[in-house]
């Protein structure tokens, strides 16, 4: 790739505003207090600090997951509309949904067919183990399909 097409590539995508945002929670108080910030696009971030300090909520904020207490938040995109993913600390699969149909869940959201969403992971037609129970995974293949 030529210095040109990286630099094109690097300013694509979409722009964070964080003004005054503030964030308190039942029994633990106050973790997001008047933050103010701007991520241009194309800027790689990296969130620091210790447990309970706010990563997470700011991370479910910018996610569309959870709304704030005060301030405002903006994510515009340079061209067309915001996409946004998120994984979760934690494995949040859907019990009753096998292997295939927790990995696809978000695309038959967007109103996919199963089989469609299947095609651009090179996995149509999946075999017995995508479509297995979600018991017989161990728990780091359970961690594995939701990231």
């Amino acid at each position: 790739m030529n210095s040109s097409s990286y630099s094109d590539q690097r300013k694509s995508g979409a722009a964070v505003r964080c003004e005054g945002i503030s964030r308190a929670f039942a029994g633990t108080g106050l973790v997001l207090d008047r933050l103010t910030f701007q991520i241009e696009p194309g800027e790689f971030v990296a969130l620091l600090g210790p447990s309970g300090s706010g990563k997470s909520s700011l991370l479910r904020l910018t996610a569309g997951l959870d709304r704030a207490d005060a301030g405002r938040l903006v994510i515009e995109a340079e061209q067309g509309t915001v996409s946004r993913g998120f994984v979760f600390q934690e494995a949040t699969l859907i019990p009753w949904r096998n292997v295939l149909r927790n990995t696809t869940l978000p695309l038959e959201l967007q109103g996919w067919e199963t089989e469609r969403a299947l095609t651009p992971l090179g996995i149509a037609g999946a075999g017995a183990r995508c479509r297995a129970g979600l018991g017989t995974q161990a728990g780091g293949e359970r961690v594995a399909l939701v990231a």
